[in-house]
């Protein structure tokens, strides 16, 4: 599903190892059309008879400038939550991660939750594969070598990482 050849998101314009790769969209559209995906999902055919994707289609438009209301009710109501991203991503830093790891602190107990463990290793195939802090049913964590598409960059580590979160 990825391909190295798209070179537009390219920050450092003389070296293309920098290039973040892109998505291969057909191939998106094939699984996402597939029967098994579909029935598995529930979508019949008379609600979506076929999937495709027009980046013209997609606007991001921020609708809360503050999440603590959503989470709150969510993880009040009984869910769980879990709020992860990688260390090495240049949207949310590594020396960001930091920061936003005070942030997330401050943000969970102003929640009213408690700490049940400290920022702690988190280990994958017997190696530390990112860090983790757990508050009651909520928890952070991040997944190390893994930029802000943590899901395409460690697809092992975050499937450990969403295994142990559904066994929780």
């Amino acid at each position: 599903m990825i391909r190295q050849k798209n070179r537009q998101n390219i920050k450092c314009y003389n070296d293309a190892k920098f290039a973040a790769p892109s998505v291969d969209y057909d191939a998106l559209k094939r699984y996402m059309n597939r029967n098994a995906l579909r029935e598995a999902l529930h979508i019949n055919s008379h609600s979506v008879p076929y999937w495709s994707y027009n980046k013209n289609d997609v606007v991001y438009t921020r609708i809360y400038r503050d999440m603590t209301d959503q989470v709150k009710e969510l993880i009040d109501a009984g869910l769980k939550g879990i709020i992860f991203n990688g260390d090495f991503d240049t949207v949310c830093n590594y020396l960001g991660n930091r920061w936003y790891d005070t942030i997330t602190i401050k943000f969970v107990e102003s929640l009213g939750y408690k700490a049940d463990t400290e920022y702690l290793p988190w280990k994958y195939n017997n190696q530390i594969g990112g860090f983790r802090k757990i508050y009651g049913k909520l928890i952070y964590q991040t997944i190390m070598g893994a930029g802000h598409m943590v899901p395409m960059d460690q697809p092992g580590p975050v499937q450990a990482m969403f295994n142990e979160f559904l066994s929780m």
